[in-house]
């Protein structure tokens, strides 16, 4: 089956299944519009698909999650895998790297090594350029910036997961690796405890509000995962 549809505008999409549970299994791609005319300079193009992963049914999983279970062990990609290597780009050359999270459930921070990035386009639309190396991008959402490969040595771009779990980087030019800076693993315990100093009614049942019969600052201890030694493959 062949659609055709006048193109209306230009910018960084993306597509995918609303059919079952076939997103979850990866059945998404980009789709990258380029405009007729533009005032950015830049001299190529980069697509990076950032995404998350369990090699499980995701029937399972979504059984699993309708009982109560809310902990899995993700896996973090770009473009299909935790590193990606890029390095036909040349010393000097502006690329403009747009991204697109298709995870089912996980938002990033993006950070970049080298110089700091220059934002130009927020889901597909022109923003006023600004340098920016941290950025949360949700799910769905697309992010272009213009980065400049550093004439020696390659640049790291660092997709970490927002609860920290895990990472995926990618790699543009050749040489000595110019790192992205690391974000913080978040505290979940502490911002559970902010939350309800503030009288946030939020949570399993509010825990502040009916300490007796769920307390969650009690559970998440005695249940999280203690994944710091953990070897992922």
């Amino acid at each position: 089956q062949q659609y055709k549809f006048a193109l209306k505008q230009s910018g960084t999409y993306w597509y995918h299944s609303h059919t079952g549970l076939q997103e979850q299994r990866g059945v998404y791609g980009s789709i990258q519009i380029n405009p007729k005319k533009t005032d950015l300079e830049y001299d190529k193009d980069l697509v990076l698909v950032l995404s998350d992963w369990m090699d499980e049914n995701p029937k399972t999983q979504l059984r699993n999650l309708k009982r109560g279970n809310e902990w899995y062990l993700i896996k973090f990609f770009i473009n299909g895998g935790a590193e990606q290597n890029y390095p036909d780009f040349s010393p000097g050359e502006k690329v403009r790297v747009r991204f697109i999270n298709a995870a089912a459930a996980s938002y990033f921070w993006l950070t970049f090594g080298g110089e700091d990035p220059m934002l130009v386009s927020a889901d597909g639309l022109d923003v006023v350029p600004v340098k920016k190396n941290k950025t949360l991008i949700g799910v769905a959402e697309t992010y272009d910036f213009i980065v400049t490969i550093p004439e020696s040595g390659k640049l790291e771009i660092l997709a970490t997961s927002q609860d920290g779990s895990g990472q995926a980087s990618a790699y543009l030019g050749t040489g000595k690796i110019l790192n992205a800076p690391k974000v913080p693993k978040p505290d979940l315990i502490k911002q559970m405890q902010e939350m309800m100093s503030m009288d946030m009614k939020m949570g399993a049942p509010a825990a502040k509000f009916n300490p007796s019969k769920n307390d969650s600052i009690e559970k998440m201890k005695k249940y999280a995962m203690k994944m710091d030694g953990m070897q992922m493959d």
